[in-house]
């Protein structure tokens, strides 16, 4: 109880000043909003006697609205990221690091092999890293994303960016020995397409063998491929498809997972 007493002690203050620069950002982005919006107004107005001018005033007025709050808005959150959280990791897991501007690094995304595309650029934020028990744990927000090019009937070359993967990426060990690679990944082909769907699942030469499990349930949310028959049972058993049914629905959510490197 000393500890939680302490953090509670260390909380107060800072939140009491975090509450007070929340505030007073309110009141500095209303000001500015309600100014914002006079300038918008002004140029609607003048809209019909010179076009220009006043479709400049409505992007200004807009600008000028929007602009304080969130300037206000990300300083608020970089100071509970920074202030905050940090204390709040110490009082759950005191073995556990936070750094705000921290992620896991690319190199590690790509070697957990869950995707196909390797990214083309790469970020993160929020890094957790330190031991929960006996168990070493690391995890981040991650956002990897691949480029699409095309080119048009004048060789013009236009880029869009696609998503790979965004959300939180996890790496911890695994108590368990084992030497293959399996994968457990959503399924959509037997969802969709039911029989047809798992044999296409057969035919995915990017990935090693169908693992079939005895679960109708698990097997209708996720398809598991591996190098080792025998070892993919020892390690996703009843239990842990069961874990893995109720992450996905408590947070309705995609699940991806590998093991690998006993990890």
């Amino acid at each position: 109880m000393r500890d939680v007493d302490a953090i509670i002690a260390q909380l107060n203050p800072k939140l009491v000043g975090l509450e007070a620069d929340r505030l007073a950002a309110y009141h500095y982005s209303k000001k500015w909003l309600w100014i914002g919006v006079g300038i918008a107004i002004l140029g609607i107005g003048g809209f019909f006697i010179h076009p220009i001018l006043g479709g400049g005033l409505v992007i200004i007025g807009l600008a000028v609205a929007i602009a304080p709050y969130q300037v206000k808005r990300s300083k608020y959150q970089r100071s509970f990221k920074s202030e905050i959280v940090p204390l709040l990791a110490r009082a759950v897991c005191p073995e556990v690091e936070f750094v705000s501007d921290g992620h896991v690094g690319e190199d590690e995304f790509v070697s957990s092999r869950l995707f196909i595309s390797k990214p083309d650029k790469y970020s993160g934020e929020d890094f957790f890293s330190g031991r929960i028990g006996s168990t070493s744990i690391r995890f981040s927000e991650v956002h990897a994303q691949e480029i699409h090019r095309t080119t048009d009937s004048k060789g013009n070359v236009k880029e869009r960016y696609e998503t790979i993967f965004r959300g939180l990426f996890f790496i911890t060990e695994f108590h368990k020995h084992f030497q293959g690679e399996t994968y457990v990944l959503p399924d959509f082909s037997e969802s969709w397409m039911g029989r047809i769907g798992r044999k296409l699942q057969k035919w995915n030469f990017n990935r090693p063998d169908l693992v079939e499990l005895e679960s109708p349930e698990f097997e209708k949310h996720f398809v598991v491929y591996s190098t080792d028959q025998i070892e993919s049972r020892y390690l996703v058993t009843p239990n842990m498809m069961e874990r893995i049914l109720d992450l996905k629905k408590k947070f309705d959510c995609r699940v991806h997972l590998s093991f690998l490197n006993e990890k």
